[in-house]
C-alpha cells in the first residue's frame, strides 16, 4: 500500500475550488502507485499556468520518479496566474494479513 501526502504551502491565494482541484489532481497522479523505489519518494510538483505539471526531486534527493506517476498525463485544470509549488511524499507500507505465513520462516 502506498500513501501520499501533498503539502500546498507554495500555492498561496488559491480559491477553495482551485485548492480542491489541485488536491484532486495530485491524488489522481499518485492513485495508481502500489509500490515506490526504496519505500519512500519525495517529489516537487509544480502546477504551471499553462496546464502542465513539472516534476523534480527536492534538493539532496535522488532524481527518482515512480513509473506509476509517469503513467498519467502531466496536466491539470487549476486556474493559475503563477506557478503553484507542491511537495509530494509517497511512502510504501506493508499490511500484516492475519494467518499469512512468512516465507522466510521454516
Amino acid at each position: 500500500m502506498v500513501s501520499a501526502v501533498v503539502r500546498m504551502n507554495g500555492c498561496p491565494g488559491l480559491s477553495p475550488a482551485n485548492t480542491k482541484l489541485a488536491q484532486t489532481t495530485m491524488n489522481q497522479l499518485v492513485e495508481g502507485c502500489s509500490s515506490v523505489p526504496g519505500g519512500h519518494v519525495a517529489l516537487l510538483a509544480t502546477l504551471e499556468p499553462n496546464g502542465q505539471i513539472e516534476l523534480a526531486a527536492p534538493e539532496g534527493q535522488p532524481e527518482t520518479v515512480p513509473l506509476c506517476v509517469l503513467k498519467h498525463a502531466l496536466t491539470h485544470k487549476v486556474s493559475l496566474q503563477k506557478p503553484c509549488h507542491l511537495e509530494v511524499s509517497l511512502e510504501q507500507t506493508g499490511v500484516q494479513v492475519e494467518g499469512a505465513r512468512d516465507a522466510s520462516v521454516e
